[in-house]
């Protein structure tokens, strides 16, 4: 059976399920607070106070009112004190009630030892009742037990008096304080119990939610494990293929009869190759992902990261004809050399890859007071900025993204984890005449390595000055 479903007695406000209803108990009693205390020290103070009353206008039994007041006080000071122990607390409701039914009982013995109602001792009551309409965590049944016991002992007590006015008065009084006090206590019961399961019902999303966080890790780890295997698995047979593709195209054994076979034989090493390097872009991806990679920072420059970069793109710009435009000024920034170069490399082989024959690669850096930035232009067709969550994401969302070129969306997804990582940020946008601006930025305060100006030159000139003998 489901929170949901769960149902109250209407009549006693009680849970049917008896295990749910023991929880509800315990849940009770858990919120006993010092506020419930001081409301029980009010009470024995307004209690002790009718002994000013007593002395002055009670005639018959004066002296064993008094006494009876006094020792009634002491006694519930020490029920009290039971409920900073676990004793007590686990039977707080209990000592609450009987604490409530010693004072009814005793202001209806009180009434009957005086012989009258004059003055109104039954006021007393009416206090009880409204003291357990304010200690809203006893249950409903107990309270109401408590106000059934004081107004039988008022019953008891009046039965000898001449039945009159004030009798009556007495009564009426008495009755419909009760009636209303049962009344809201029963409400303010119901009210707590939907308050207890509305606290379940959270509980149970609390886990739930719980559940699924700890399902995505362990998905997210089963995804990393299982990509750091497949990796694993190709990267021997495939450092194979291309070594015997490498073999066959530059004929190390001998001339082939037919010539079509060196061109196959390249087409294969070309083919391994580029596999290769998307293997090592996910098993990079997923050791970053999983947090396996600890980032190794030192002091480099932007020159040196992105000269390393290009190194490895310069074949295939030179067959193309592209023109290079470096920057004149870089910067140093203290950082994971191995990572943030593969990361330029990335942006730069997608420009070149989206550049027409002969097109213009304008590479730039630029500073501000926090952050150091790398910015790349080419002259291609532009990127998707629509798709760029897409591209960003690639291996958690491959299925709606079949449709982009691997070689950018699997560059820019490893990208984007490594800046991340160094606590940067990469954007993109569509330059003018219709190419895209990749900028790559670095947070100064989390890569910092700035050079400091030797003493007598102005800091900018011998920033750069010394910037440049680095590079």
């Amino acid at each position: 059976m489901t929170v949901e479903t769960q149902k109250k007695n209407r009549l006693t406000a009680k849970f049917q399920d008896p295990h749910l209803e023991h929880a509800y108990q315990e849940y009770s009693r858990t919120y006993f607070t010092g506020k419930d205390r001081v409301m029980f020290y009010v009470a024995i103070l307004v209690y002790l106070l009718y002994v000013i009353l007593d002395y002055f206008t009670l005639q018959n039994a004066r002296t064993e009112v008094i006494g009876l007041r006094i020792a009634l006080s002491l006694g519930a000071l020490a029920v009290i004190g039971l409920t900073y122990l676990d004793f007590g607390k686990k039977h707080i409701q209990y000592l609450c009630c009987g604490l409530m039914a010693t004072g009814g009982v005793s202001i209806s013995y009180m009434v009957w030892l005086e012989g009258s109602v004059s003055p109104p001792y039954y006021v007393g009551l009416i206090m009880t009742a409204m003291i357990l309409n304010n200690l809203v965590r006893i249950s409903f049944l107990l309270s109401f037990g408590v106000l059934l016991l004081s107004y039988f002992s008022f019953i008891f007590a009046v039965a000898g008096i001449p039945y009159g006015r004030d009798v009556f008065a007495a009564h009426f009084f008495i009755l419909n304080a009760f009636m209303l006090s049962s009344i809201a206590i029963y409400f303010l019961e119901i009210a707590r119990r939907d308050e207890y399961m509305k606290f379940l019902l959270n509980q149970q999303y609390a886990q739930k939610l719980q559940y699924m966080f700890e399902d995505a890790n362990r998905s997210i780890k089963r995804k990393n494990a299982v990509l750091n295997t497949l990796t694993h698995i190709f990267k021997t047979p495939l450092h194979q293929i291309i070594g015997y593709a490498q073999i066959l195209e530059q004929e190390s054994l001998g001339q082939h009869e037919a010539t079509e076979y060196k061109e196959f034989s390249s087409n294969i090493h070309a083919a391994g190759q580029g596999l290769l390097r998307t293997v090592q872009r996910i098993l990079t991806y997923s050791r970053l992902d999983s947090g396996s990679i600890k980032l190794s920072r030192q002091s480099t420059t932007t020159a040196e990261l992105i000269d390393c970069a290009l190194s490895r793109l310069v074949d295939e710009m030179e067959a193309r004809n592209l023109v290079l435009e470096k920057p004149d000024r870089h910067f140093r920034i203290k950082v994971d050399g191995a990572l943030m170069e593969q990361a330029v490399y990335e942006l730069l082989a997608n420009a070149v890859e989206a550049s027409p024959d002969k097109g213009i690669i304008k590479i730039s850096t630029e500073e501000a007071e926090d952050v150091v930035s790398i910015v790349i232009t080419d002259q291609g067709t532009g990127i998707d900025l629509d798709k760029l969550d897409e591209i960003e994401n690639t291996l958690e969302r491959t299925e709606e993204f079949l449709g982009v070129s691997d070689k950018i969306s699997l560059g820019i997804t490893l990208t984007s984890r490594i800046v991340q990582t160094h606590s940067g940020r990469i954007s993109f946008a569509h330059a003018e005449d219709g190419g895209t601006i990749a900028t790559l930025t670095l947070d100064r305060t989390e890569n910092e390595a700035a050079l400091k100006p030797p003493a007598g030159e102005p800091g900018t000139a011998a920033q750069d000055k010394g910037l440049r003998r680095a590079s």
